[in-house]
């Protein structure tokens, strides 16, 4: 992945090249594959302890290392012992990750076709001491597929849309619309041949497309397919499988007994017991139905899924077990259908057994722990005051970033973000709390622990668009909305943002940002992602 903030790998010093030049000559000799242990195969062990003065030294590894094969992906995992001051892990094509605290890591990594076949941990401050054990390297599988929709913009519509009808048709014969469609026809065309946009998301409530058990209608589909090769854009389907407006969105032939009824967001309605095998292999059925039939068509994005959050209902049977065996299975074999598309997994919110939202470091496992070949993750909402987001679904997806930096991310910024119900304003008391939660259980434990278990506390970046490092909302601008251009790049900073998904209203009216506030970062940032 490239960003704009991108940290840059140094050289290695003409005593490291020396080494290089032995590591070279010992693979000529013995050819590796990567069988077993591959930095023990390597290295010929399994740890080191190395002091450095200077920042941008060898540690440990190389820069080139030929048992890691092209085309694979890895996963290291390792015990930090001792650490004084900062080093940074070099693996394949990923961005450096770097460690300044003791405590095991487990990193996920990938070697393009073309790429970096390097696996070296570096000082990464003056003064280093780093003592490391138990170096474990296994390769995984295949890299992640090179295919997939380009990196960028998207527009997404969170209700039903017909682009070909609404915008291609009525542009063709303007006669035959009325005043109020051909301007919705014109601004949807201005916007969806905006420098910078990629592709259009629309969502699709479940039951218009599966009419029945296993019987799918794809009329609504292969007419927006057939916009987005008209514009050359990519076309991602979401699947609607609840709703908090009291509509349910489910297929006819599911019984009540498939379903629960929750409230969210102000309002209740119908969510699918998605921990329910019966539930769950139907989710799997659709979305590879979808995939062996427009896979293949060069304008097809790929497959988001609903956002993982179920609101709040008693009953149903409901366990964090199933529900994990469910999306694992979710995601797993709806990667394994798609070779072009992508799967954009919404992971926002889990529920726990006996608590709103399942610990953070379990979902970070749950991530990390599934298949990455062709999988996008990421959630809605990304103003950072809003309920829930410092403590739980924003430090969760910086560590993901962290630990799985060959994961591609993106970022929907919905109508939370965009201004509605008042929720989008720079407030203090929910991001000041978390840091003082961090500040408590980091003065009391130098290994933290929260509630039992190992506490994963990662920090939003506090900068503004500049760059220029900010204080917690200083006192004058607390009230004041977020802008778009904060948000994107709030979101972009803490989770390299591959794909940007902005809602698109027709008219966002005046306590709303709309397309034309948004217009000018897409077209400023069309390029950050090439």
């Amino acid at each position: 992945m490239n960003h704009a903030y991108k940290l840059l790998a140094a050289g290695p010093s003409p005593l490291e090249k020396a080494g290089l030049a032995a590591t070279l000559l010992l693979a000529l000799m013995f050819p590796l594959q990567a069988l077993g242990n591959v930095w023990l195969d390597s290295f010929g062990q399994k740890w080191f302890y190395e002091v450095r003065g200077l920042s941008g030294k060898v540690l440990a590894g190389s820069w080139y290392n030929p048992a890691l094969a092209k085309g694979k992906s890895y996963n290291i995992s390792f015990d930090v012992t001792s650490m004084q001051g900062r080093m940074a892990l070099y693996a394949g094509d990923s961005e450096p990750v770097v460690i300044d605290s003791t405590g095991h890591q487990s990193i996920n990594f990938s070697i393009a076709g073309g790429g970096k076949q390097r696996m070296v941990f570096t000082s990464s401050s003056t003064n280093v001491v780093a003592g490391v054990s138990n170096i474990v390297v296994t390769q995984t599988g295949q890299a992640q597929a090179s295919g997939g929709p380009p990196r960028g913009h998207y527009l997404s519509f969170a209700r039903e849309r017909n682009i070909q009808e609404e915008v291609i048709d009525v542009l063709a014969q303007p006669w035959n619309a009325s005043g109020y469609h051909r301007n919705i026809a014109n601004n949807l065309h201005g916007a969806l041949t905006t420098p910078g946009v990629k592709g259009f998301q629309v969502t699709f409530d479940w039951r218009t497309i599966e009419t029945g058990d296993g019987v799918y209608n794809w009329r609504l589909m292969d007419e927006n397919i057939a916009a987005a090769e008209h514009y050359g854009l990519a076309f991602i389907v979401k699947i609607l499988d609840r709703s908090f407006d009291g509509s349910n969105v489910l297929p006819a032939y599911f019984s009540s007994s498939r379903m629960v009824w929750a409230t969210g967001g102000g309002n209740a309605g119908f969510v699918a017991k998605r921990w329910d095998p019966w539930v769950y292999t139907r989710i799997i059925r659709l979305y590879k139905a979808i995939a062996n039939r427009y896979d293949g068509n060069p304008a097809f994005g790929g497959i988001a899924t609903t956002e993982s959050a179920l609101g709040n209902f008693s009953g149903g049977e409901y366990s964090l077990t199933k529900y994990k065996t469910a999306l694992k299975a979710i995601v797993s074999q709806t990667q394994n259908a798609l070779s072009n598309g992508r799967l954009f997994w919404y992971l926002n919110f889990v529920r726990g057994d006996n608590s709103a939202d399942m610990n953070k470091s379990a979902r970070v496992e749950l991530a990390t722990t599934v298949p990455h070949q062709a999988l996008a993750l990421g959630g809605p909402d990304v103003t950072p005051d809003v309920s829930g987001m410092p403590g739980s679904v924003s430090s969760y997806r910086i560590r993901v970033r962290k630990r799985s930096p060959d994961l591609d991310q993106f970022c929907h910024l919905q109508h939370v973000d965009l201004g509605l119900s008042g929720r989008n304003v720079k407030g203090n008391s929910k991001r000041q709390s978390f840091l003082n939660q961090i500040a408590r259980v980091r003065e009391r434990e130098s290994q933290p622990y929260f509630n039992g278990t190992p506490a994963v506390f990662e920090k939003d970046d506090l900068r503004n668009p500049a760059g220029i490092k900010v204080d917690l909302h200083p006192s004058w601008v607390l009230g004041d909305h977020w802008t778009p251009e904060e948000l994107f790049g709030f979101a972009d900073r803490n989770f390299h943002c591959d794909y940007v998904f902005w809602n698109y209203v027709d008219n966002a009216g005046s306590e709303m940002f709309g397309w034309p506030d948004l217009r000018p970062i897409v077209i400023n940032t069309q390029y950050l992602y090439n």
